[in-house]
């Protein structure tokens, strides 16, 4: 029979890991582009005055997914509502004191 343990770990934790991001759907791939573009910046310009360096910030997702309605039944293919574009950074956060600012 196997033998069951039972482990703990009393270290504390010295950083955060998360994930941040935009998400915007518009009627054309450029004007979505364009809108997450300027969230993207917004977003940047925070985790910089919140004191997370560049090292500690990278995109993890980029998409541009077509936003298709296929609720008319005598269509087959959908119709093309616009198109989705995605843009995330996985972030680590080195100063847990400064946390909750950087998720607020």
């Amino acid at each position: 029979q196997p033998a069951w343990g039972q482990g703990r770990d009393g270290a504390q934790p010295d950083i955060l890991p998360g994930t941040v991001g935009v998400s915007k759907q518009e009627s054309t791939v450029k004007a979505a582009q364009s809108s997450v573009d300027a969230a993207s910046v917004t977003i940047l310009q925070a985790l910089k005055d919140d004191g997370i360096a560049d090292k500690d910030y990278s995109t993890s997702q980029y998409s541009i997914d077509p936003i298709t309605d296929f609720s008319d039944p005598t269509s087959l293919n959908g119709k093309l509502n616009g198109y989705r574009v995605t843009i995330m950074y996985d972030i680590t956060v080195r100063d847990l004191s400064k946390a909750s600012g950087v998720i607020d």
